[in-house]
């Protein structure tokens, strides 16, 4: 199976790319962190062993990572769309972590807060950022140990575009790097560049190149289309099965 990848399309919401200049340059996620949550983060250290980021990304790790001073957990996620179902996903994922944050003979309510953040590209909505957390039916907290953070960067993105508040694209900067490709990233640093996103326009041009992490691209785009195809042969079969039942010809239209 040939695969050509346009590496000029890639963003930093692509998964790969995301973790391989995140997982080496934990200084660089701790910006984005502290631009999302609007306060400083004073340490940060991703858990889990440490292992060479190829080996990293091929094991598909996620990247949890602890803030120490504050005992707070973080799972941060990067997506190219939004999809309902990365709130379950997530969810599930951050239950598993949410009950590793307490050793036993603890009580509950040693419990670290855990915050689910989504980094999402095409998102349709006016909303920036989304906040949920669990609330009862007069939208009192009911536990204040789970928060969800949706980002829409598209949002920001357009501000961007459009020439818009640049306050707003000056405090979200570390946000709209992420969605931008390489060439259009380069512009960007050109004009609201600093240290951080310097690094992180640098650190991409390089894993780009990466001749370590480039057939990863591939080999992803592979088990996706090998996936898809998979589905399709399954779904056809059941259709035969079922044409077979109730004695209909494939292709025919029964309606």
């Amino acid at each position: 199976m040939n695969i050509t990848l346009d590496k000029t399309k890639l963003t930093g919401l692509n998964d790969i790319v995301f973790k391989a200049i995140m997982y080496p340059k934990i200084h660089l996620m701790k910006s984005i962190l502290e631009s999302v949550l609007n306060r400083n983060i004073d340490k940060l250290r991703y858990l889990g062993q440490e292992i060479p980021v190829v080996q990293f990304i091929e094991k598909g790790k996620r990247l949890d990572a602890f803030a120490e001073t504050e005992n707070e957990y973080f799972d941060i996620e990067v997506s190219t769309k939004f999809s309902k179902y990365i709130s379950w996903r997530n969810y599930a994922f951050a239950s598993q972590v949410y009950t590793k944050t307490v050793k036993r003979g603890e009580h509950y309510k040693d419990y670290k807060h855990t915050y689910l953040i989504n980094i999402i590209g095409n998102r349709k909505g006016k909303i920036p950022i989304r906040i949920g957390k669990n609330v009862d039916q007069i939208n009192d907290d009911m536990t204040n140990v789970i928060t969800e953070i949706q980002i829409n960067v598209d949002y920001f993105i357009k501000e961007y575009y459009n020439k818009g508040n640049k306050k707003l694209i000056n405090k979200y900067k570390y946000i709209i790097m992420l969605g931008l490709a390489l060439e259009e990233l380069k512009e960007f640093n050109k004009e609201y560049g600093d240290d951080v996103v310097e690094e992180y326009t640098e650190t991409m041009d390089k894993i780009l190149d990466d001749e370590e992490i480039e057939p990863l691209f591939t080999f992803r785009e592979e088990k996706i289309i090998e996936a898809r195809e998979e589905g399709i042969e399954i779904g056809e079969k059941i259709g035969e099965k079922r044409g077979e039942k109730y004695n209909v010809p494939i292709g025919v239209d029964t309606l």
